[in-house]
């Protein structure tokens, strides 16, 4: 009892999907720039694909831009001597949606993830709780630095970092 509608849209999906890969694969610099976001757990090909088509400044932007350009940088609410929430806002939001996706991934997978998103939002009845929803921006806000420090310094993601190369 599938619907041939269905079958059609099945269809079409693995089309773009197919033309995504091969646009990728067809420029070595992309396909690099992908092969390093996908090392990130939570992030796969379409992360990939969406990051390096929506967000072509990430690696070459700070961390603070790389997060405004994603909108998951805070911003102030403030008028006068009043002072508002700080809000998420602005930014493109595809990619915002799918690292959205990542993070709830990212928290299952990665201790430092879980380490931060549990920090934030930590048991029920705690004074210092913040929202479920506030502590996953923060950890998409820390994936969006981590993507682009990745792709500045051209290495794929390990679970442990590398050593710091001692000062000279």
């Amino acid at each position: 009892m599938y619907d041939p509608l269905l079958a059609g849209c099945d269809q079409t999906v693995r089309d773009c999907e197919a033309a995504m890969h091969d646009l990728v694969d067809s420029d070595p610099a992309l396909r690099r720039r992908a092969q390093i976001i996908q090392s990130v757990p939570g992030c796969g090909f379409l992360n990939a694909a969406c990051l390096c088509a929506c967000v072509p400044e990430l690696g070459s932007v700070t961390a603070r831009q790389a997060a405004a350009l994603v909108g998951v940088a805070p911003c102030a609410c403030d008028s006068g001597a009043s002072q508002g929430r700080r809000r998420i806002r602005g930014g493109r939001a595809c990619p915002r949606r799918l690292l959205y996706l990542a993070a709830t991934s990212a928290i299952r997978r990665i201790p430092q993830y879980q380490a931060l998103y549990g920090r934030l939002n930590p048991q029920p009845g705690d004074p210092q709780r913040k929202r479920h929803k506030l502590a996953l921006v923060a950890v998409m806000r820390n994936m969006v630095s981590l993507l682009s420090a990745l792709l500045r310094d051209d290495r794929l993601w390990t679970p442990e970092p590398p050593p710091r190369e001692a000062a000279a």
